[in-house]
């Protein structure tokens, strides 16, 4: 999993849905500490994982109509 050997820090989860995933992950994707590239659900969303500088994991996800 791409999960194994963090280090865990507490229990807080971010998930933030938003429209144009892909152009926001382009644009920050060599910034930030990717932990899942972009990639599609099994429930049709696209959605990428980073890591931000205090070590909270945050998930960006578009859902997908149809």
């Amino acid at each position: 999993s791409e999960f194994k050997g963090l280090k865990i820090g507490g229990t807080f989860t971010m998930y933030i849905s938003m429209q144009d995933v892909k152009t926001f992950y382009g644009k920050i994707k060599d910034k930030v500490e990717i932990i899942k590239n972009i990639h599609k659900t099994f429930y049709g969303a696209d959605e990428f994982v980073i890591k931000d500088l205090n070590g909270y994991i945050i998930y960006f996800a578009e859902a997908q109509n149809g």
